[in-house]
């Protein structure tokens, strides 16, 4: 899709976001693309004068990507939008009796399998990710209520074993349940690659490198780090295995709008009955 906005002729051209850079400094730098910004719309020209500045360990120089910025871009900034105050409600519910008996089941598993995990091997890699996908299922429970039942949770609960090989297929699950907690931080630059965007889903950049110890080093480091430069890798010894990998969306049966299409009304979570509330509650004029 990027490709074809990209190649569509055009004699103007613009785009409006309010995220221009999201994860790293190359989300510029596929706007820069569509917007057929000569030269900076090659590829190649914006990382060697834009991007390796703005990223250099010694001397960081973003004065050329504010002075890009500055001339192509139109800013609405908070005083001229004048936005109103800001007000957070914090709203505490109770989950139904079915929730909550759901809910404390599979938080008792979790309480026992991580009971279980540190009391073999507390700093193992592996401990690490499992107790990431527990606790998520529970977060999940608090979103989506019986609903969430609906999907299987002993996929979810994928079990990275210190004998189990380290290939495309265990390490790519590893990297979703990452993705989805929040947790994938490169290792070099610290950027946290996010559900369906930046990194995950730019095919432009190389993927990036998951070590079995969980060491992840995004495809914007490793395309940095080319040119006979040093070769990432982590800080283990024995170094440990490495898998490109990608994010890959959902399948359809897993997505939320079809799990809400498949929702009878009295299935419908506590907290999606509160925001439905909330909404209907809320004046016409409100942006919802």
């Amino acid at each position: 899709m990027a490709q074809a906005c990209r190649a569509v002729r055009a004699t103007s051209r613009w785009a409006m976001t309010g995220t221009p850079i999201q994860n790293r400094v190359t989300d510029f730098a596929s706007l820069l693309e569509y917007l057929h910004i000569h030269p900076f719309s090659n590829p190649k020209t914006f990382e060697a004068e834009i991007m390796k500045p703005c990223l250099r360990e010694e001397n960081p120089d973003v004065s050329r990507m504010r002075k890009l910025v500055n001339y192509i871009s139109l800013c609405r900034t908070k005083a001229v939008i004048d936005l109103p105050k800001r007000e957070d409600e914090i709203r505490y519910l109770d989950l139904s009796p079915k929730e909550r008996e759901y809910y404390d089941q599979v938080k008792h598993n979790t309480i026992q399998k991580m009971d279980e995990a540190l009391a073999h091997n507390p700093v193992a890699p592996n401990q690490y990710l499992n107790a990431l996908q527990w606790l998520n299922e529970l977060r999940l429970i608090c979103n989506h209520g019986l609903a969430h039942s609906r999907k299987s949770i002993d996929k979810a609960m994928i079990e990275v074993a210190q004998d189990q090989p380290w290939n495309h297929k265990t390490a790519s699950k590893a990297f979703e349940t990452m993705v989805k907690a929040g947790q994938a931080i490169c290792q070099v630059c610290g950027e946290n690659i996010t559900e369906g965007t930046g990194e995950a889903a730019n095919s432009e950049l190389p993927k990036p490198s998951l070590f079995k110890c969980l060491t992840l080093i995004c495809g914007s480091c490793i395309q940095i780090k080319v040119g006979g430069q040093e070769v990432l890798t982590c800080s283990c010894t024995p170094k440990c295995p490495k898998v490109d990998v990608s994010w890959a969306p959902e399948s359809a049966e897993t997505r939320p709008e079809k799990l809400l299409s498949m929702m009878k009304p009295e299935e419908a979570s506590t907290k999606l009955k509160a925001l439905l509330y909330s909404l209907q509650r809320s004046s016409e004029s409100e942006k919802r």
